[in-house]
């Protein structure tokens, strides 16, 4: 589980992983590094349970308005994080889910 913390430093593009498991280029779709960084930085800030779905559902509208491939990426890529993402996330306040 990624260290909670209830005040979190100022954040940096440059603490970004990019994709983590997902290639932040696909050849003839262009980049989507800035979507990835956004979520990236939502998790970092964390808060609820609907701060992490929000976070989530902006990584997969970014991909789909990405052209190319990006749009059959966005699907999967949420059902990953909306999962897997859940240890990952800075959780906030009561009502924090158990990993």
């Amino acid at each position: 589980m990624a260290a909670q913390n209830p005040n979190p430093g100022p954040w940096d593009n440059s603490m970004s992983d990019g994709g983590t498991a997902i290639p932040d280029k696909l050849i003839l779709s262009g980049s989507a590094h800035d979507v990835f960084v956004r979520h990236d930085h939502d998790y970092h800030f964390g808060g609820s349970l609907w701060d992490k779905i929000k976070a989530d559902a902006r990584m997969a509208w970014g991909l789909l308005k990405k052209p190319g491939s990006w749009k059959l990426i966005s699907l999967p890529a949420f059902l990953a994080v909306s999962t897997v993402g859940i240890k990952y996330f800075n959780w906030k306040g009561p009502g924090v889910p158990s990993a």
